[in-house]
């Protein structure tokens, strides 16, 4: 069971996990670069919505939580989404959603005149009731107690795209190889910032790009979007596995840095696994990271952080 210095009980890491999230401005998701999401631009006259799916192992949980039965027994749990914006200074919350054993969805809709800058969610379980509580148990006693939480952050203004890209003739540049369709070059230095740490270089010179850029947000070109998108992802998060994971998690706590976005990446793909988890299993299997991203990014059924 773990213990926390809240002062009561929480439950383990493994009795609640999020199975998937997703931002969307005027039901569009900001959190892929699909064909769709590259025409998500947010304005004041916006509606932003987000949603997290959790499973929770609801009784296990309450067990560890609660250790006199009667407590247990009448205790209910919900989900809550707490909502930040870093330009407005605005803050709130969903309204919460009790808890069932299985799968839970909590939303949030928000209107865009509030939001701007960064839009920092953190979707928590609560404790909603506890009338059976008693001075013996060491489990929340408080409504709202805050027992579980996973955060993220997502860009709202230039939410398209989070670094630079370009796009020229390798072979006439003298860019090698000159037949690459594209290449990403990503700065070593940790806590420099990610609009000058990280750049895609697109190849005009190829014609399957050509065709792209030609119609970048055609029908035709979500496969080679996903493509893009699947072999950007898998080189930053093997470029972040190959860091010293201790600077990496120290320059992550600074806004805007190449390592708070390649943190904020790993937790995208591999939601319930601590990035020192991941390096284990890249050692161990380097296919592990590739598959994982193309799993997610392939499905046709899918929903960012499933």
């Amino acid at each position: 069971m773990a213990t926390t210095s809240l002062g009561y009980n929480v439950p383990a890491e493994d009795t609640i996990s999020v199975l998937a999230y997703d931002v969307l401005v005027d039901d569009v998701s900001i959190m892929t670069e699909d064909s769709g999401a590259a025409s998500a631009t947010w304005s004041d006259q916006s509606t932003v919505t987000s949603y997290f799916e959790i499973e929770v192992s609801l009784d296990e949980a309450l067990r560890q939580v609660f250790r006199v039965s009667s407590s247990r027994g009448s205790a209910v749990l919900g989900a809550v989404i707490n909502w930040k914006s870093s330009r407005t200074g605005l803050h709130g919350a969903s309204t919460p959603v009790t808890l069932v054993n299985g799968i839970n969805t909590v939303s949030l809709s928000l209107d865009g005149s509030i939001l701007g800058g960064d839009l920092n969610l953190r979707v928590s379980v609560i404790l909603l009731e506890n009338p059976g509580a008693t001075p013996e148990d060491l489990g929340p006693t408080m409504i709202g107690s805050r027992l579980w939480e996973n955060s993220v952050r997502v860009r709202l203004e230039g939410a398209g795209s989070q670094f630079p890209t370009s796009a020229f003739d390798f072979e006439k540049a003298g860019f090698d190889p000159i037949h690459a369709m594209w290449k990403l070059d990503i700065d070593s230095a940790l806590e420099s910032h990610i609009s000058s740490a990280v750049r895609l270089k697109l190849n005009s010179g190829h014609p399957r790009v050509a065709e792209y850029l030609a119609d970048p947000n055609g029908k035709s070109q979500e496969e080679f979007q996903q493509f893009l998108r699947a072999d950007t992802v898998v080189q930053m998060i093997v470029f972040a596995l190959n860091t010293d994971l201790a600077q990496l998690e120290e320059d992550s706590a600074e806004e805007g840095t190449l390592a708070e976005t390649l943190r904020q990446m790993h937790d995208v793909y591999f939601p319930n696994i601590s990035i020192h988890s991941t390096r284990e299993l890249y050692l161990a299997d380097p296919s592990f990271v590739t598959a994982t991203v193309q799993a997610s990014i392939f499905n046709p059924n899918r929903r960012m952080g499933k």
